[in-house]
C-alpha cells in the first residue's frame, strides 16, 4: 500500500534537538534586543563619537580653567587646577570606556540580531521548503513510480540533505550564541569596574590635593596682616559719627541740667533777698510809729 504525504511528512520530520535549538534561538534573540537597548543606554551612546558636545565632568573642568588665571598662583589656583585635571583626565577614560564596550559589547551583539539571526532565519525557512518539496516528490513516486519521478524525487532528497546539513550546523552553533552575550556583557562589567575604580582614586588624590591648599590657604590668610575693606572703614566711621553724636546730645543733656538748676538756684537767692527786703520794709513803719508815740507822750 503507498504511503501518503502525511505518512511521508511524519517520517521525514526533524528531530526534536533541531526544534528546540531553533525555539531557544528565538528566545534568545528577543531578550537580546532588551539586553541591546539597555548597554546603549548606559553607555549613553550608540555609536561614540570623537568630537561630541562636552559632558558633566568636562564642563567642570572647563569652568575651572576659566576661573584659574584670577588666582595666578597660590593654593586656590592649585586646587582649581588639581579639578580640571582629574574632571578631564575622568572624562576622557569615561569616552574611551564608553568606545571599548560599543566596540566589543554593542557591536558584536548587535550584528547577531540585526544580520546573522535575519539570515539564519530565512536558511531554515528554505530548509523547510525543500523538505516540503520532498516530501511531494516521494508522495508523487509511491502513487505510481517511473524513472522521470524517481530522478526527480531523488535530486530533491540530496539537495535537502545538502542544505539542512549546512542548516543544522549553524543551528547548533548558534544554540549556544547566549554565551558569547553573557562574555560580551562580562567584559562590558568588568570594563566599567575599571573605569569607576580608577575614577575614584583619582578623584580621591585630587580631593585630598584640594583640602590640603586650601587649608594651607585659609592659614596664611590667619597669619598675613588683616587688610581693612571698604565696608568695615565705613562701618567705623559710622561708629565714631554716631559716638560723636551721642556725646554732644550727653553734653548737651548736662548743659540743660545744669542750667535749670542754676537757674533754680538764683530763683530760690532772688526769693530770698525778696523776702529779706520786704521784712525790711514791714520794719521801717513800726518803728516810726514807735517814735511818734514816745514823743507825743513827751509833750
Amino acid at each position: 500500500m503507498p504511503k501518503t504525504l502525511n505518512e511521508i511528512k511524519k517520517l521525514s520530520a526533524y528531530p526534536d534537538n533541531f526544534q528546540k535549538a531553533i525555539n531557544f534561538i528565538k528566545i534568545t534573540q528577543e531578550y537580546t534586543q532588551d539586553v541591546v537597548a539597555a548597554i546603549e543606554k548606559l553607555i549613553s551612546v550608540s555609536q561614540p563619537k570623537r568630537h561630541s558636545k562636552p559632558n558633566d565632568l568636562e564642563r567642570l573642568a572647563h569652568v575651572a580653567q576659566k576661573y584659574m588665571p584670577y588666582f595666578v598662583s597660590g593654593s586656590f589656583y592649585e586646587a582649581l587646577q588639581a579639578t580640571a585635571t582629574v574632571c578631564i583626565s575622568v572624562a576622557k577614560q569615561e569616552r574611551e570606556a564608553q568606545m571599548e564596550a560599543f566596540q566589543r559589547v554593542v557591536v558584536p551583539m548587535k550584528s547577531w540580531i540585526q544580520e546573522d539571526y535575519p539570515r539564519l532565519m530565512k536558511d531554515i525557512k528554505k530548509c523547510y521548503y525543500l523538505k516540503d518539496k520532498m516530501d511531494r516528490s516521494m508522495a508523487s513516486v509511491e502513487a505510481r513510480k517511473t524513472p522521470e519521478r524517481l530522478m526527480r524525487a531523488q535530486e530533491a532528497k540530496n539537495k535537502h540533505q545538502i542544505f539542512f546539513e549546512r542548516v543544522e550546523n549553524e543551528v547548533m552553533r548558534y544554540k549556544a550564541v547566549h554565551r558569547h552575550h553573557m562574555q560580551c556583557l562580562k567584559v562590558l562589567m568588568l570594563k566599567n569596574y575599571q573605569f569607576e575604580r580608577k575614577a575614584k582614586d583619582e578623584f580621591l588624590a585630587a580631593f585630598i590635593k584640594c583640602e590640603a591648599e586650601i587649608n594651607a590657604g585659609n592659614a596664611a590668610l590667619k597669619e598675613a596682616p588683616k587688610y581693612t575693606t571698604i565696608e568695615e572703614i565705613d562701618l567705623k566711621e559710622s561708629k565714631k559719627e554716631n559716638e560723636k553724636k551721642s556725646e554732644k546730645k550727653t553734653v548737651q543733656e548736662m548743659n540743660l541740667k545744669s542750667d535749670k538748676s542754676e537757674g533754680q538756684k538764683i530763683s530760690k537767692k532772688r526769693k530770698k533777698m525778696e523776702e529779706q527786703i520786704a521784712s525790711i520794709k514791714l520794719d521801717k513803719p513800726e518803728k516810726q510809729t514807735e517814735k511818734k508815740e514816745k514823743s507825743a507822750e513827751t509833750h
